[in-house]
């Protein structure tokens, strides 16, 4: 990941390392399915573990990260209300979440995953009206990966790229 971030000059990365209360919640969200919701979460705190061993390195390499990551003990049950929750315990500073939308179609239907009928789940929760206004009211705003770095240093060029980039991949909390 250094090497490649270093030659293609990006300067932010992925960390998926996922607060423990973020998956925890999701046990009172998805009662009718504990093997399943037990499952990804053990695989959450798994990919949480060995990314955390990564920190250092990245670090040492110059590259940062948002300050939190959520979605991947939701990875295949995140619906509006799991949505809500997360943006409404969103602390300051900036939080990745990580999803799937999408329709199930012939291709999607063609490849080997078990995210079919969620990926509508998550694009309904991603559609559902009011939560422009929700985002809005939580001080939410809504940044890209390229925006990261001027975000986390407060600098002037965040606003430049903000302006240019329309694209959201990341949220960073006021």
């Amino acid at each position: 990941v250094i090497k490649l971030a270093r030659e293609y000059q990006i300067s932010c990365v992925r960390i998926t390392v996922e607060p423990l209360a973020a998956g925890l919640g999701l046990f009172q969200l998805s009662r009718s399915n504990w093997p399943g919701v037990t499952k990804q979460f053990m695989l959450a705190r798994a990919l949480s573990t060995l990314a955390s061993w990564q920190k250092k390195k990245l670090e040492g390499a110059g590259l940062c990260w948002p300050d939190r990551f959520y979605g991947l003990s939701q990875t295949g049950f995140l619906d509006a209300h799991a949505l809500n929750r997360i943006l409404r315990s969103l602390p300051e500073g900036s939080s990745e979440m990580i999803c799937h939308p999408g329709y199930v179609d012939r291709a999607l239907l063609a490849t080997r995953t078990r995210l079919r009928s969620q990926r509508e789940t998550e694009l309904a929760a991603l559609t559902q009206p009011g939560l422009k206004s929700l985002i809005a009211e939580l001080g939410i705003e809504l940044i890209d990966y390229g925006n990261l770095a001027a975000a986390r240093s407060g600098t002037e060029e965040f606003m430049k790229r903000k302006e240019e980039s329309p694209s959201v991949q990341e949220v960073a909390r006021k």
